[in-house]
């Protein structure tokens, strides 16, 4: 029975990297990066800010409230790019938990009974439809019906 729900585990494989794929936008490293770049922008202003002060050219409350808006900004701009990498670290993981399924997959053709390792992989969650007929809704967004007869 499994034989028949997988099916083509290409098309699975296939599937599961499109939508892995496609739910990322493909500029998070610019991302990143700019989001870096910004960062060292705002440290260097902090610089030229404390220079300014040490220079006697600023005087104490502006060194303040401009210090607190640089130093806003830098926790602004670092929570960013900590999501900007979270998000990042997830779709490397995704994708590397799409090459483990693969990988279950390509031994579906030696298996002559159930693998619940296997099954768990790949199926979401089974609708009993009818008597005869049970849908398998596939974590990758794939609903295969199986109509079950009798001998």
């Amino acid at each position: 029975m499994l034989k028949a729900l997988v099916g083509d585990f290409k098309e699975i494989s296939d599937t599961l990297k499109e939508n892995i794929v496609s739910s990322l936008d493909d500029s998070i490293a610019e991302d990143i990066n700019e989001t870096l770049l910004q960062i060292e922008v705002r440290q260097t202003e902090m610089l030229e800010l404390l220079r300014e002060k040490r220079a006697g050219r600023i005087f104490d409350q502006e060194y303040n409230e401009r210090g607190m808006a640089i130093e806003k900004a830098i926790q602004e701009l670092s929570e960013r790019r900590v999501k900007l990498e979270s998000k990042s670290n997830s779709a490397k993981l995704a994708m590397m938990r799409v090459e483990q399924i693969t990988t279950a997959l390509s031994d579906v053709g030696s298996l002559d009974k159930y693998n619940g390792e296997i099954f768990r992989a790949i199926v979401e969650n089974v609708v009993v439809r009818n008597t005869y007929t049970l849908d398998f809704h596939l974590k990758v967004g794939i609903v295969e019906s199986i109509t079950i007869t009798r001998k």
